[in-house]
């Protein structure tokens, strides 16, 4: 389900209901036109700050696991601060289309 804090609210409510639920932030093509079409995420200070709120409201609701649509570098971060499996979804910039990122210790 794509967004962050915008939508822990009703992703909370369908955990609830025993459904599970896989967050996605960063790009999300289901959002295009409220974001103006397809633009890279994570550019500058205040938005990397917001993929992180993002993706700790995600993490605190339960999702199953985080996609991410951004650079490997952001992704890293991220998975730092987060129990939630994420996994970075960056095929421009990668051999493999999927980088699944796996917090250590």
């Amino acid at each position: 389900m794509e967004g962050g804090e915008n939508r822990v609210d009703v992703i909370r409510r369908v955990i609830d209901a025993e459904i599970p639920v896989a967050g996605h932030i960063g790009l999300t093509p289901q959002s295009l036109n409220v974001m103006g079409g397809y633009k890279v995420q994570g550019k500058t200070l205040s938005a990397v700050e917001q993929l992180m709120r993002d993706a700790v409201a995600l993490d605190r609701a339960g999702v199953a696991c985080i996609y991410l649509e951004d650079s490997a570098r952001i992704g890293a971060m991220i998975t730092a601060e987060v129990e939630t499996p994420t996994i970075a979804l960056e095929p421009a910039r990668l051999r493999w289309p999927v980088l699944v990122f796996q917090r250590s210790g």
